[in-house]
């Protein structure tokens, strides 16, 4: 496998955009295609972008992955996640981070913020200050410790 190493050149910013060498991408295709092929690599413990062979490794600011959309509409509510994949979302993983922001965790173990669509859709399901109300059932938000990674 060839692998291209871009580290410190390539960097996936806390709000989901693509920068290179200090730019961000102008290419919203090209874009949405590293954001589509994000991986993780167990055995190194790092996120790589790979597309067919090539793989590149890049910086996070903050999270490889982001719930994009909530479909409510399903039982249990179903989420949409940036690389293009959805699954059922597992309110009890729900957390606020340092600035407010939403996480919750996907593909079993990895962290994921939620976009400003993905918030703004939690948030007419608050019930308290630190609780949601999903599908009739109250889940308590948790304070993310400072410093959280990606498993």
């Amino acid at each position: 496998m060839y692998t291209a190493y871009l580290k410190g050149s390539l960097k996936l910013s806390k709000t989901g955009e693509w920068w290179h060498n200090g730019q961000p991408f102008e290419n919203k295709r090209v874009s949405d295609l590293f954001t589509r092929s994000v991986v993780w690599d167990p055995a190194l413990k790092e996120y790589f972008v790979q597309i067919g062979a090539q793989r590149a490794s890049f910086d996070c600011e903050d999270t490889a992955f982001f719930v994009t959309s909530i479909d409510e509409n399903t039982s249990p509510w179903t989420i949409s996640i940036s690389d293009g994949s959805s699954e059922q979302l597992q309110a009890q993983t729900i957390e606020a981070g340092a600035e407010d922001q939403l996480y919750c965790l996907v593909h079993g173990t990895h962290r994921a913020r939620l976009t400003r669509a993905a918030h703004q859709s939690l948030l007419q399901h608050v019930s308290t200050d630190n609780s949601l109300n999903i599908e009739g059932r109250l889940y308590i938000i948790k304070r993310a410790e400072d410093g959280i990674q990606d498993s």
